[in-house]
C-alpha cells in the first residue's frame, strides 16, 4: 500500500496548488470556483476510502471514481483557460500535476491487481 500514501501526499500538494489557481478567478465566477474545490476534495475523500477499504471490488470502484474527477477538475481547469481566468502557463503546470495523479492512480490500480 505504499502507492496510496504518495497518492495521498500527491493529492493535498495538488490542493494548495489548487487554491492559488482559483485565486485568479473571478468573484461573480464563484459556482467554477467552489464546483473545481469541492472536486478536489472529493478526489482527496475517496483516495482516503479506498486505502481504508479493505474490499477489493470497493476500492477499485473508489479508484475509477477518483480517475473520473481528475478528468472532471481537467475540464474545469482547461474551461478557467478558455474563459482566461488561468494563463497557458498555469494551464500547463496544472495538466503536468493532473497527468501524474491520473498516472499514479493507474499505478495503484495496476498493483491491487497483482496483489
Amino acid at each position: 500500500m505504499n502507492h496510496d500514501f504518495k497518492i495521498l501526499r500527491k493529492v493535498k500538494e495538488y490542493l494548495l496548488f489548487l487554491e492559488s489557481v482559483l485565486a485568479n478567478f473571478p468573484k461573480k465566477d464563484i459556482l467554477s470556483r467552489n464546483n473545481i474545490y469541492d472536486v478536489g476534495i472529493d478526489i482527496l475523500y475517496l483516495v482516503l476510502k479506498a486505502n481504508y477499504s479493505r474490499d477489493f471490488s470497493e476500492r477499485k470502484e473508489f479508484q475509477k471514481e477518483i480517475l473520473v474527477l481528475l478528468n472532471m477538475l481537467d475540464f474545469y481547469i482547461e474551461r478557467g483557460f478558455i474563459h482566461k481566468y488561468l494563463s497557458e502557463n498555469q494551464l500547463k503546470k496544472n495538466s503536468n500535476k493532473l497527468i501524474e495523479l491520473t498516472k499514479m492512480m493507474y499505478g495503484w490500480i495496476k498493483s491491487e491487481r497483482v496483489n
